[in-house]
């Protein structure tokens, strides 16, 4: 124990002299920005063959921003790829849909001794809705709604500010998620008489580019 005193007063004095460990300063800012986004994976494999389903997209949103905590509201339009191993269909095009994303993400801003550039940790959630979806043979032949892809995400990650100015702010957000079971995978569970229905993991991710106002 008294061993590692001084490698810990070493590291603690590492901090302080990069003016890293000192606490943030309590302040509230907003923004908007840009937000490029996909979801990789999920779907489900089944007796005899999978169904997976793909998208990516691009959309805006806004944040406002309180130091440790920062609420987000964006939009998107995306599309994708349908995959499939069965013998009827092997798959297709998913059409452009909107999509509608509300977040939560806690963060702890470390100030670097250049006071233009902070970085920090993200970790958080959100609700992803699509609001929409083109009639086409492939929602007709999977039962495809507009509620089924609905579903919450955890994602963490990092970002980082920078500023020349008091007032505004380059903020660049690089997250990664993994979502639950939509009601599409979840309802087809129930054709599942073989009792060899498995859930693939949805994963995906969110690179954000934004400007910042402080208040």
């Amino acid at each position: 124990m008294y061993k590692k005193k001084p490698l810990l007063i070493f590291l603690l004095s590492v901090l302080v002299s990069a003016n890293v460990y000192s606490l943030p300063e309590l302040k509230t800012s907003a923004g908007v920005g840009i937000n490029l986004t996909g979801d990789l994976g999920g779907g489900y494999i089944y007796f005899g063959g999978y169904n997976t389903a793909s998208y990516y997209g691009l959309g805006v949103f806004s944040f406002f921003d309180l130091t440790f905590v920062e609420v987000n509201l964006g939009i998107f339009m995306a599309s994708g790829y349908w995959k499939s191993n069965s013998e009827s269909d092997t798959g297709g095009t998913i059409p452009l849909l909107p999509g509608l994303d509300i977040g939560l993400l806690v963060k702890y801003p470390f100030k670097m001794k250049n006071d233009s550039f902070s970085v920090f940790p993200l970790l958080g959630i959100s609700n992803r809705v699509l609001l929409g979806f083109s009639k086409t043979r492939w929602d007709e032949k999977y039962h495809f709604q507009d509620v089924d892809y609905n579903v919450f995400w955890f994602k963490f990650g990092g970002g980082f500010d920078f500023s020349k100015t008091d007032i505004i702010y380059l903020r660049i957000n690089i997250l990664y998620g993994f979502r639950l079971e939509n009601k599409w995978e979840r309802e087809e569970k129930k054709w599942d008489i073989y009792n060899y229905y498995h859930y693939l993991l949805g994963h995906g991710f969110d690179i954000r580019f934004a400007f910042g106002f402080r208040l």
